[in-house]
């Protein structure tokens, strides 16, 4: 009885910086794909390699294969890649690598899910946020008066401000600590991973009426995290940005931009520092006609702002946007 053999054909490529043009790249790997497939038309095509700054579509589309690897194997960039003309793999994982480098692993196999060993752990800290902590802290608010002295200097009372504000965010919105893993999608936040460790503690006591709303919960704030990156996107205007950002979102972009030798953010923030400004600049006198604007800010002003503030990262001083926010009414007259 004859016997049926399946050849395996593979190609690494591993694209050096500045050595190769793309188009004459891809035209070569596409003709070896389609010799493959005309020399051994039952075969499994596997292109797996460093791909660099090879565009992923131009791949996918001129060489009919699928991309398997959806995760970034190097920071943010998505640069170790596996192509297969069908499904070969039943399970593709992208750990950290054994030896020093810094690209990840990427391990394409069949068979049982194999268990991550070496996945990175730490501990992160953020505040826990629910109505009743805001109900609380709103009706402690409303008793309370932040009285500052006209005659202390600036900086004192900036520090008593900041003291009393840093007091009533630690008493209302404890800092917990909770851990985080490299294997967590980026959209897991800390406030999020504490919620579906509630929800499983719900689910095994029974409770699955509050699980399953809490679980609703959850979806939705995923959802608003993904949908802020689409905010300024004008997809009448510009589809091309709009589908970029959807493959950011969901984890398949794959067009990098190589690294210029000598240029980081100090660097153009320095330059842009130095051409900016004039060291020989001279204040003109005001004119007597002119309209004098340094007027004191009002405290309407001080309100408007701190209530249209938006969801941004905290800063160093660990006082949270939304926390500002919240407490508007009572910190605006101090601070104006």
């Amino acid at each position: 009885m004859p016997t049926v053999v399946m050849y395996l054909s593979a190609r690494f490529t591993i694209s050096p910086k500045s050595k190769y043009q793309p188009s004459a790249l891809l035209d070569h790997i596409e003709k070896c794909v389609d010799l493959l497939s005309v020399a051994f038309p039952e075969a499994s095509v596997v292109l797996a390699g460093d791909f660099n700054t090879l565009d992923n579509d131009d791949i996918v589309s001129r060489c009919a294969l699928m991309s398997i690897v959806d995760q970034p194997s190097r920071g943010n960039s998505y640069l170790d890649r596996i192509y297969v003309s069908g499904l070969s793999y039943a399970s593709v994982k992208v750990v950290t690598s054994a030896v020093k480098s810094d690209h990840m692993a990427v391990i394409a196999h069949n068979g049982p899910p194999l268990p991550t060993y070496n996945k990175r752990r730490e501990r992160r800290a953020f505040r826990r946020r629910s109505p009743s902590h805001h109900a609380l802290f709103l009706e402690h608010l409303s008793l309370m008066t932040i009285e500052l002295t006209d005659d202390a200097d600036v900086q004192a009372n900036f520090d008593d401000m900041y003291a009393v504000m840093k007091s009533l965010l630690d008493r209302f919105y404890p800092e917990r600590q909770i851990t985080a893993t490299s294997a967590d999608p980026h959209f897991v936040t800390p406030t999020v991973k504490a919620m579906l460790r509630r929800k499983n503690r719900l689910m095994r006591a029974g409770r699955t009426d509050e699980a399953g709303a809490l679980a609703r919960h959850v979806r939705t704030v995923i959802a608003r995290q993904n949908s802020s990156w689409l905010r300024k996107v004008n997809t009448r205007k510009c589809a091309r940005d709009a589908w970029k950002k959807v493959r950011e979102v969901t984890g398949r972009t794959r067009r990098e931009h190589p690294d210029v030798d000598g240029i980081t953010a100090q660097v153009l923030n320095d330059h842009y520092a130095v051409i900016s400004t004039d060291p020989q600049y001279q204040e003109s006198k005001l004119k007597q006609t002119a309209v004098d604007r340094r007027s004191g800010i009002s405290e309407f002003e001080v309100f408007r702002m701190l209530d249209s503030l938006k969801a941004t990262a905290t800063g160093l001083d660990d006082i949270p946007a939304w926390f500002l926010r919240l407490g508007a009414p009572v910190f605006a007259a101090p601070i104006a």
